[in-house]
C-alpha cells in the first residue's frame, strides 16, 4: 500500500491498504493499524474522498491518543497536513506538517518527502514567506499530545470532511 501511495496509484493504495488495516486489526497491532489508517486517509482524500480520508484519519488520530504510539500519531499529523492544504488552510496545514516533520521519522525519510513534504511544501510556496516562516516555527514550538487532542476534537465535529 505505501509503495502503491507513493507511487501515485491511489486506488490500489486504497485496496490495499484496506486489506492492512483488517490484517493489523486481527493480530491486535495497533500501532501499525493506526499508521496505515493515517495513510489510508491519504489514499482517499487523493481520490478525491475527502469526507472518507477525513473518517480514516479520525479513526487513525483516536488509535494514536489511546494508545499513545508515536509512530501513528506522528504519521496521522502529517497526513493531517495534507488534509488541512487540501481544504485551503495553507497555513495551519504548514504548521502542522512542521510539527510533524521535527521528528526524524517523518523529517528525514524520502517516503513523507514524497507524499507529503513537497506538497506542503508547494502548499507554504503560495504564502508570503514571513507567514510560512510564522506557521513553520509555530509548529515546530507545538506540543504534540496537545496538537492531536485538539485535531480529533476538530475532525470528529466536521465530519463531512469540510
Amino acid at each position: 500500500g505505501q509503495i502503491a501511495l507513493a507511487g501515485g496509484a491511489y486506488a490500489e493504495a486504497q485496496q490495499c491498504l484496506q486489506e492492512s488495516v483488517a490484517l493489523f486489526r486481527a493480530a491486535g497491532q495497533r500501532d501499525e493499524e493506526g499508521v496505515v489508517l493515517a495513510e489510508l486517509g491519504h489514499a482517499a482524500l487523493r481520490l478525491g474522498q475527502r469526507s472518507q480520508a477525513q473518517q480514516h484519519l479520525c479513526a487513525a488520530l483516536r488509535r494514536a491518543a489511546e494508545i499513545g504510539a508515536f509512530l501513528p500519531t506522528i504519521s496521522s499529523l502529517a497526513t493531517v497536513a495534507l488534509l488541512l492544504a487540501d481544504r485551503g488552510e495553507a497555513e495551519r496545514a504548514v504548521e502542522l506538517y512542521a510539527l510533524a516533520s521535527r521528528y526524524p521519522t517523518i523529517g528525514n525519510s524520502r517516503y513523507w518527502e514524497d507524499i507529503a513534504g513537497r506538497p506542503i511544501a508547494a502548499v507554504a510556496a503560495t504564502l508570503p514567506p514571513e507567514v510560512a516562516t510564522a506557521a513553520q516555527e509555530r509548529g515546530r514550538a507545538r506540543d504534540v499530545g496537545a496538537t492531536l487532542t485538539e485535531l480529533l476534537v476538530e475532525l470528529e465535529a466536521q465530519p463531512d470532511g469540510r
